[in-house]
């Protein structure tokens, strides 16, 4: 994934920023350390639409999510299966 210079002010600059701001996918992916398409589909990242068909992230919610992680009953334990 590519960033961009303003997703690396945003990132630089996301301890400044209120909590009700929204930031993009790609933002938000950068904090997270995950892809942009987990980050859309991620089930505790609500999507906040500022227009019709635009949305981000609350910058709010993914300092929550940094901080207290995926609720423990929420989490799901992958078995791969050895051959």
């Amino acid at each position: 994934m590519t960033c961009t210079a303003n997703i690396l002010a945003l990132v630089q600059n996301f301890d400044r920023l209120p909590d009700d701001a929204v930031v993009g996918a790609e933002a938000a992916a950068q904090m997270l350390d995950l892809s942009p398409r987990t980050v859309r589909n991620h089930p505790f990242l609500p999507r906040r639409y500022t227009s019709i068909d635009r949305y981000g992230f609350r910058v709010g919610d993914i300092r929550k999510l940094v901080r207290e992680g995926v609720p423990v009953e929420a989490r799901r334990i992958r078995s791969v299966r050895m051959k």
